[in-house]
Protein backbone atom coordinates (compact mmCIF):
# COMPACT_ATOMS: atom_id res chain seq x y z
CA UNK A 1 0.00 0.00 0.00
CA UNK A 2 1.17 3.36 -1.20
CA UNK A 3 1.35 6.45 0.90
CA UNK A 4 -2.15 7.76 2.13
CA UNK A 5 -2.74 11.50 1.93
CA UNK A 6 -5.27 13.07 4.51
CA UNK A 7 -6.73 16.90 3.79
CA UNK A 8 -8.92 17.70 6.58
CA UNK A 9 -12.26 19.64 5.51
CA UNK A 10 -13.04 23.32 7.47
CA UNK A 11 -16.60 23.16 7.79
CA UNK A 12 -18.53 23.63 4.82
CA UNK A 13 -15.66 22.84 2.67
CA UNK A 14 -16.12 20.72 -0.66
CA UNK A 15 -13.38 17.91 -1.05
CA UNK A 16 -10.92 19.20 -3.64
CA UNK A 17 -11.66 19.58 -7.10
CA UNK A 18 -10.07 16.65 -9.32
CA UNK A 19 -10.96 13.83 -6.87
CA UNK A 20 -13.52 11.13 -7.72
CA UNK A 21 -14.70 9.94 -4.53
CA UNK A 22 -15.46 6.31 -4.72
CA UNK A 23 -16.01 5.34 -1.35
CA UNK A 24 -17.46 7.02 1.90
CA UNK A 25 -17.64 6.35 5.21
CA UNK A 26 -19.00 7.25 8.30
CA UNK A 27 -17.43 7.84 11.43
CA UNK A 28 -20.85 8.32 14.54
CA UNK A 29 -21.00 8.92 17.69
CA UNK A 30 -23.78 8.63 19.94
CA UNK A 31 -23.73 8.89 24.14
CA UNK A 32 -20.08 8.49 23.97
CA UNK A 33 -19.84 5.62 21.53
CA UNK A 34 -18.53 5.38 18.27
CA UNK A 35 -20.69 3.25 15.61
CA UNK A 36 -18.64 -0.21 14.10
CA UNK A 37 -19.34 -3.04 12.12
CA UNK A 38 -17.52 -6.14 12.78
CA UNK A 39 -16.39 -8.02 9.12
CA UNK A 40 -14.09 -10.05 7.89
CA UNK A 41 -11.26 -7.63 8.91
CA UNK A 42 -12.26 -7.07 12.95
CA UNK A 43 -13.99 -3.94 13.66
CA UNK A 44 -14.52 -1.26 11.00
CA UNK A 45 -16.12 2.21 10.45
CA UNK A 46 -19.46 1.47 8.25
CA UNK A 47 -19.16 2.34 4.75
CA UNK A 48 -18.24 0.96 0.96
CA UNK A 49 -18.32 2.32 -2.74
CA UNK A 50 -20.03 4.47 -4.46
CA UNK A 51 -21.67 3.53 -7.15
CA UNK A 52 -21.53 5.11 -10.11
CA UNK A 53 -23.63 8.81 -10.72
CA UNK A 54 -24.68 8.07 -7.04
CA UNK A 55 -24.68 10.75 -5.31
CA UNK A 56 -22.12 10.88 -2.38
CA UNK A 57 -25.01 11.13 1.09
CA UNK A 58 -27.33 8.72 -0.48
CA UNK A 59 -24.39 6.06 -0.55
CA UNK A 60 -23.38 7.24 2.56
CA UNK A 61 -26.81 6.39 3.75
CA UNK A 62 -27.12 3.12 2.03
CA UNK A 63 -23.90 2.06 3.34
CA UNK A 64 -24.32 2.64 7.13
CA UNK A 65 -27.94 1.36 6.80
CA UNK A 66 -27.00 -2.09 5.09
CA UNK A 67 -23.81 -2.53 7.40
CA UNK A 68 -24.82 -1.13 10.62
CA UNK A 69 -28.42 -1.01 10.49
CA UNK A 70 -28.36 2.95 11.52
CA UNK A 71 -29.06 6.07 10.39
CA UNK A 72 -27.50 9.24 10.98
CA UNK A 73 -28.38 13.36 11.59
CA UNK A 74 -26.54 15.97 10.04
CA UNK A 75 -23.51 14.29 8.42
CA UNK A 76 -20.65 16.49 7.87
CA UNK A 77 -17.80 15.29 5.69
CA UNK A 78 -13.99 15.92 7.45
CA UNK A 79 -11.38 14.38 5.62
CA UNK A 80 -10.11 12.93 2.16
CA UNK A 81 -7.87 10.33 2.12
CA UNK A 82 -5.99 10.21 -1.11
CA UNK A 83 -3.99 7.22 -2.05
CA UNK A 84 -2.61 8.45 -5.46
CA UNK A 85 -4.58 8.32 -8.96
CA UNK A 86 -7.75 9.85 -8.87
CA UNK A 87 -10.03 8.24 -6.59
CA UNK A 88 -10.07 8.72 -3.22
CA UNK A 89 -12.27 8.19 -0.05
CA UNK A 90 -14.33 10.74 1.95
CA UNK A 91 -14.99 10.36 5.30
CA UNK A 92 -18.04 12.15 7.27
CA UNK A 93 -18.75 12.67 10.90
CA UNK A 94 -22.50 13.16 12.41
CA UNK A 95 -24.30 11.49 15.14
CA UNK A 96 -26.34 8.22 14.67
CA UNK A 97 -29.50 6.48 15.55
CA UNK A 98 -31.71 3.72 14.66
CA UNK A 99 -33.77 0.82 14.96
CA UNK A 100 -32.66 0.00 18.64
CA UNK A 101 -32.83 -3.63 17.98
CA UNK A 102 -30.62 -3.41 14.77
CA UNK A 103 -28.17 -0.96 16.34
CA UNK A 104 -27.82 -1.92 19.51
CA UNK A 105 -26.50 -5.31 18.49
CA UNK A 106 -23.58 -3.90 17.13
CA UNK A 107 -22.80 -1.40 19.94
CA UNK A 108 -22.75 -4.29 22.84
CA UNK A 109 -20.97 -6.38 20.60
CA UNK A 110 -18.24 -3.77 19.99
CA UNK A 111 -18.07 -2.97 24.23
CA UNK A 112 -17.94 -6.27 24.77
CA UNK A 113 -15.04 -6.49 22.47
CA UNK A 114 -13.03 -3.77 24.24
CA UNK A 115 -14.01 -5.28 27.87
CA UNK A 116 -12.75 -8.45 26.71
CA UNK A 117 -9.22 -7.60 25.45
CA UNK A 118 -10.48 -8.79 21.47
CA UNK A 119 -9.84 -6.44 18.35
Amino acid sequence: MGDVRIHLLQANEEPPVGHEISAVFLVAFRGGRMLAVRNERGWDLPGGHVEPGEDLMIALRREVREEAGAMFNNATAYALLCTGGSQSTLVFIASYHGDKNDVRAVILAAKDAVRRGRS
